[in-house]
């Protein structure tokens, strides 16, 4: 999706990889490692790396950028209240 808007609407393209990243980030904080599936696992390096390449940062800092981006995004919208407004439950 990203790719198909990015000659039209860059910054939107940019959004969409960093709701990416926080979804990403949240399935494999919260899957036991050897639960993850492979393409999940190869989407998280990747995510991982675009995030590093473009902010220009190191390893560890590039992971903790990706929980940054999985806080800001996911956070208010994961939370039981919010689920249950949502989900009208």
């Amino acid at each position: 999706m990203s790719r198909s808007i990015r000659p039209r609407y860059p910054e939107n393209s940019s959004q969409c990889l960093r709701y990416a990243c926080a979804v990403v980030w949240e399935g494999r904080s919260k899957t036991p490692a050897a639960a993850l599936s492979v393409f999940t696992k190869q989407e998280s390096k990747a995510l991982l790396a675009w995030v590093r390449l473009t902010r220009r940062l190191d390893p560890a800092a590039g992971e903790a950028e990706m929980e940054a981006l999985r806080a800001e995004f996911l956070t208010t919208a994961l939370r039981p209240d919010t689920m249950a407004s949502v989900t009208g439950g």
